[in-house]
């Protein structure tokens, strides 16, 4: 069996007039993640990937931290992306989440549903490799995993469904037998 822990990003600061790839983990959204390390007993972790925005970055610094791994960028962990990035309103952005994740509308996103499917499957496979002195994890968001998670379930997750995946939170899939092994959980 293979093993991967998927951590979403914390909670960041956000701006406004900055692209939100750049947001960085708010002092709240740090707390968040050093206590999700103090949760449990967390197994030896071999390697901890993220995407290359701030926020992933943030967090698996933290974790790095408290669990003594190494961090690698993992471009393809990425968030799906806006072809151009703006700061929406909650319910417009609202709206489109949920026509890409529930009807997969491309509309402003630049990449379609297949595609970021393709990606973030080959990406955790690929990952899930790293097991030489541990377990991997995979730090990244929460648009991207919730096309993971409809992958392994076999149906597509709905608004609510991408909404309750907590920021910070923590599951254990098995990619290999797509299986989820812990589901979505936050700090207590």
């Amino acid at each position: 069996m293979s093993r991967l822990i998927l951590v979403r990003h914390g909670v960041p600061v956000v701006e406004t007039d900055v692209p939100s790839p750049q947001w960085r983990l708010s002092d709240a959204g740090r707390h968040a993640v050093q206590a999700l390390t103090h949760q449990g007993d967390w197994p030896m972790v071999s390697r901890i990937f993220h995407s290359r925005e701030s926020k992933a970055r943030d967090t698996a610094y933290e974790l790095a931290r408290s669990l003594n791994a190494p961090v690698t960028e993992f471009a393809a962990l990425g968030e799906i992306a806006f072809i151009e990035p703006k700061f929406y309103d909650p319910e417009p952005f609202d709206q489109l989440v949920e026509d890409f994740l529930v009807r997969g509308i491309q509309g402003p996103f630049a990449e379609s549903y297949e595609e970021a499917e393709r990606r973030i499957v080959d990406a955790v496979v690929d990952i899930s490799r790293d097991t030489d002195s541990g377990i991997p994890i995979a730090v990244s968001h929460g648009r991207i995993f919730s096309v993971l998670w409809s992958y392994l379930i076999g149906q597509r997750l709905s608004l609510l469904e991408w909404k309750e995946i907590p920021m910070p939170g923590l599951a254990v899939i098995d990619p290999q037998e797509r299986q989820i092994l812990v589901p979505w959980t936050g700090t207590h």
